[in-house]
């Protein structure tokens, strides 16, 4: 069949759905090449808000760790605790290597279990009053912040202090005590 010794009434039905064939494909095109723009556009903003909620969850954190780590720092009996870990410390003949070993390397517990450690045991005697009077406070804030970073709408604020200065300490100071040497 040759279009060019067709009649007129026997081309024209072929030229119109031709054309139709041929703009429908454009306007499939057009519609694919559109979509995926739009795709790709939600997309990145989708992975624009999940970022943007990430990096506030960890602005919180932050600050709230931030807020404790001032209100501990306050405290009167912080300046007081350092010290008398510090001089426990100084004592114990290779502290350093003595109180790894005894709270981390031979304690018996996993590294999500240490917190639950109050003492390492003889070998670091001197030192396991002072760790044992001062390790509740410190557990229950690490604790606390360890939970805000699992969950971000958790508050991570406390006053839980197990000094024997607890009621006093509840009190929030606004002085920082200068740190013995």
């Amino acid at each position: 069949m040759n279009l060019l010794k067709m009649k007129i009434a026997q081309k024209l039905p072929l030229i119109l759905i031709g054309s139709a064939l041929v703009v429908g494909v454009g306007i499939g095109i057009a519609a694919y090449v559109i979509g995926l723009k739009t795709v790709d556009q939600q997309r990145a903003e989708r992975m624009d808000a999940s970022v943007q909620t990430g990096l506030d969850g960890v602005q919180a954190y932050l600050h709230d760790v931030s807020i404790d780590l001032s209100t501990a720092a306050a405290r009167p009996e912080t300046a007081v605790q350092i010290q008398q870990m510090r001089q426990a410390f100084r004592t114990t003949e290779n502290g350093q290597q003595v109180l790894r070993d005894a709270y981390i390397t031979n304690s018996g517990f996993g590294p999500g279990e240490r917190l639950t450690l109050d003492e390492g045991g003889p070998t670091v005697a001197k030192y396991d009053a002072l760790h044992k009077r001062y390790h509740a406070s410190a557990a229950t804030t690490i604790s606390c912040c360890s939970a805000r970073k699992a969950d971000w709408s958790t508050p991570c604020r406390r006053t839980t202090i197990s000094s024997p200065i607890s009621a006093r300490a509840a009190v929030t100071r606004c002085r920082k005590p200068a740190l013995p040497e």
